[in-house]
């Protein structure tokens, strides 16, 4: 006999939790209705339970036609003559879809250079990492990640063990940007001066 054939199954009745005699197969339901209400309860009290999934940022570098990757100060000191007469109207629709593939193309130059900084930070290399973000402001006269150099500018500054200049920069920062993501990088880099 198995543990739940003396409640109720074939010639398991009678008792207390076997039901009448008469009824053998009464038990069953109140089972198979405990068994799917605990089902349903148990649904509910995972979806409201469980852990939210994390969100995780990933950064995408997409190959881009090489006229498409100069840097515009140096596009514009090398670029070739505008004719004079109008484009014909099917080429307007052209600029306005270069347009965001070289936002995208800045962005990846900027987001090379600013990660070979970080990297030199993470391994203490602080003139190496000062050495990128100069690069990076001497290339981008109109950068996507100003604040996020300037930001890193600091914490080199502050590594470099060059502690005046950090507070200039770090006050610059705050007076430009008051509301920056990057205000906690620079006042914790501040807050770790000697």
């Amino acid at each position: 006999m198995s543990a739940l054939g003396g409640l109720g199954g074939p010639g398991g009745g009678g008792g207390a939790a076997g039901g009448p005699a008469g009824r053998p197969g009464l038990p069953r339901m109140p089972r198979t209705i405990a068994f799917v209400l605990g089902g349903v309860v148990g649904v509910g009290l995972y979806a409201a339970l469980a852990p939210a999934p994390t969100q995780r940022v990933v950064y995408v570098d997409r190959a881009v036609p090489a006229p498409q990757a100069v840097p515009f100060a140096t596009a514009t000191a090398t670029a070739p003559a505008v004719p004079t007469e109008a484009p014909p109207a099917a080429s307007n629709a052209a600029p306005a879809a270069a347009a965001p593939s070289a936002r995208a193309s800045q962005l990846s130059a900027e987001r090379i250079l600013l990660d070979e900084a970080r990297a030199a930070l993470a391994q203490g290399d602080p003139a190496r990492a000062l050495d990128r973000l100069e690069r990076h402001r001497r290339t981008f006269a109109v950068p996507l990640l100003a604040e996020e150099r300037d930001a890193m500018w600091v914490q080199a500054l502050v590594k470099a063990g060059r502690y005046d200049e950090a507070r200039a920069r770090a006050s610059a920062f705050r007076r430009r940007s008051p509301d920056s993501l990057f205000s906690s990088v620079v006042d914790s880099a501040i807050d770790s001066i000697p």
